[in-house]
């Protein structure tokens, strides 16, 4: 059992409790980096073609999971599979805006433009 599960069943129980801001950590489950990670490598590991469907099986059981452990609600996942999508389309943008970028010229390998040694 994680150390922030007291304090957040602590928080969930209505009692009044003081919040040490020196130990947080897993105190903000706002977006769950789970659901991001799982849907990042379902998109990754797609094009796999003999490790699609055991990284779909395995991630979506992650994500089924995280909501019943008793640390994330389910509008955490919900945020990260938005996050996890923004980060798709952006990686897609980016990528299709470097390949239509216009590239730099080759250099001259003929020996137009090189030094000439001194006499």
């Amino acid at each position: 059992m994680g150390m922030h599960i007291p304090i957040l069943e602590q928080l969930r129980s209505g009692v009044s409790y003081l919040i040490q801001l020196d130990a947080i950590e897993g105190l903000v489950t706002f977006p769950s980096f789970h659901t991001i990670g799982a849907l990042l490598f379902i998109w990754a590991l797609w094009t796999v073609h003999f490790v699609r469907w055991v990284a779909l099986a395995l991630n979506s059981a992650l994500i089924a999971a995280t909501p019943i452990t008793g640390t994330h609600y389910f509008i955490d996942v919900a945020g990260g599979a938005v996050v996890a999508l923004l980060a798709v389309f952006a990686a897609q943008w980016l990528s299709r805006r470097a390949r239509s970028a216009p590239r730099p010229a080759a250099p001259d390998t003929q020996g137009a433009g090189l030094l000439e040694p001194a006499e």
